[in-house]
């Protein structure tokens, strides 16, 4: 303490006051807590006329245990690019997503994601699928940034339990296939030795003349 603050200090002392005191270390914020939404997703309703489908933003994460969060978008079929990114907040990037087609499995939803908050039940082979694609983006671009992805998968993107919206959805389906930049296949987690066969498989194709 140098001396000018020593005789501070008795001055304030003279008057009842606190003595100056070492300013605390700032310390690091602290990250907030997460909230758990209450009650089912409910799904916003589309606008036909704008032949709107819904993609969902899978966000990365550093470690597998991780729950798997993710949101929904809208993206009209037939808005023009400019239209769209003043839409949404992650303006043209929501076009660029890709579909996944997957095997079912056990139609049993007994696994939960986080949607917008909300547990959301899905199969147990998709829960396993979106572990997988969520850090796609984020080893392509060799970063430890949480990089989001864009996918359209017709369990969360359509709303199962309205059939008038199931059927006009799968209308469009072959224009959102056309839209996507590529479709990923998702065969299930290795099992009775599936992965001997995949890596096979390339090199019976590298044989054909």
């Amino acid at each position: 303490m140098t001396r000018v603050e020593d005789a501070l200090n008795k001055i304030l002392e003279k008057f009842l006051m606190p003595k100056l005191e070492e300013p605390d270390s700032p310390k690091p914020a602290e990250k907030p807590a997460e909230v758990t939404k209450s009650g089912p997703y409910v799904y916003r309703p589309l606008d036909t006329s704008k032949n709107e489908i819904r993609i969902l933003l899978l966000y990365s994460s550093k470690e597998d245990e991780d729950p798997v969060k993710c949101e929904l978008l809208t993206f009209g079929l037939d808005d023009d690019t400019r239209a769209r990114a003043a839409r949404t907040r992650f303006g043209a990037m929501v076009k660029m997503f890709k579909a996944l087609s997957y095997t079912w499995g056990d139609l049993q939803k007994t696994d939960q994601i986080t949607l917008e908050g909300h547990q959301f039940p899905v199969t147990k082979n998709l829960s396993s699928a979106l572990r997988r694609l969520r850090n796609l983006n984020q080893a392509a671009m060799k970063t430890n940034q949480s990089m989001p992805s864009f996918w359209w998968i017709d369990a969360i993107c359509i709303n199962q339990d309205d059939v008038l919206e199931r059927n006009q959805q799968v209308a469009l389906m072959t224009r959102i296939y056309k839209k996507s930049l590529g479709v990923h296949i998702w065969l299930g987690e290795t099992a009775d030795n599936s992965d001997l066969a995949m890596d096979l498989a390339p090199k019976i194709a590298a044989l054909r003349p």
